[in-house]
């Protein structure tokens, strides 16, 4: 399965999110130190011939977090049937949670410095955010539809916290302007005109209807482009492109009624450039 390419900011952690990051792997660890694993893990043992390969727990974890060049059919098998005893519940299920996040936690971790620059001001609030994601993911898998266990639980994880973080800033923009994200008090392109109160980016947006019109708030809230776009809604990006190149006419359109709008300055959306091609039917209906 090939990476999901995603239009999410890099940088590094600051010290705070290290902090509350290394909390939960301490907490995860201590979990899996504790007295009643080895029991709990004999009985996950008992129900996975592959996971009985490996004696201890701390084992089975330097396999699937450390071995770089294992086998990744062997270890799919063994993040799915570790699945499975996290599904069937019992004593073993917080153990068997525990091992799934350690043994991914690379990719998790990725996952937490992409989404923690738009999370800035509560990384605890993402951390949790991301643990109840994580969970209910793996508590619905369905086994007998996915083909990539590791990749279905990262991106899959990523993918929602997206949306999650995506619905937060909306909430906030909405029910707190005065804590609104920077990315609302954008200048517009009424702004240079004293005598009309100057509209926000996002009274912009939300004046949009239709189907462009979340793709459009997401993009005056998080100033995401449309790949970003399209994973938070699940649809395809040149469908996400299609509806924000909508949106971007119709605020033209409207901006246009009363004064003649230079077409740069009515671009307040953000594009991603790509080479121009006429769409195809699907495109169209998007």
């Amino acid at each position: 399965m090939s990476p999901l390419p995603l239009r999410a900011r890099s940088g590094s952690l600051l010290p705070t999110e290290v902090e509350a990051w290394s909390t939960l792997r301490r907490q995860l660890r201590r979990s899996i130190d504790a007295p009643s694993t080895p029991k709990r893990f004999e009985t996950i043992r008992a129900r996975s011939a592959i996971v009985a390969r490996y004696q201890t727990a701390d084992r089975l974890l330097a396999y699937l977090a450390d071995d770089v060049g294992a086998d990744l059919d062997t270890k799919g098998q063994l993040y799915a049937d570790l699945v499975q005893c996290a599904q069937a519940g019992g004593p073993e299920a917080p153990l068997a949670y525990a091992l799934l996040w350690i043994g991914l936690w690379p990719g998790l971790s990725a996952a937490f410095v992409r989404r923690a620059t738009f999370w800035r001001d509560a990384p605890n609030e993402l951390i949790a955010e991301l643990t109840a994601i994580f969970t209910g993911i793996v508590a619905r898998l369905n086994l007998s539809r996915v083909r990539c266990v590791i990749g279905t639980l990262v991106r899959s994880t990523e993918r929602d916290v997206i949306r999650a973080g995506v619905e937060r800033d909306r909430r906030v923009a909405i029910e707190v302007p005065t804590v609104r994200p920077e990315a609302l008090c954008r200048p517009s392109p009424l702004a240079d005109d004293e005598t009309r109160p100057e509209p926000t980016l996002m009274a912009l947006a939300e004046a949009i209807r239709g189907r462009e019109r979340d793709p459009s708030i997401q993009a005056a809230v998080c100033d995401l482009g449309p790949r970003h776009i399209a994973i938070a809604l699940g649809i395809k990006p040149a469908a996400a492109r299609k509806r924000l190149e909508r949106a971007r006419r119709w605020l033209r359109r409207e901006l246009s009624q009363d004064r003649p709008v230079n077409r740069d300055r009515a671009s307040i959306l953000p594009m991603a450039p790509g080479p121009r091609r006429e769409s195809s039917p699907s495109e169209s209906r998007a």
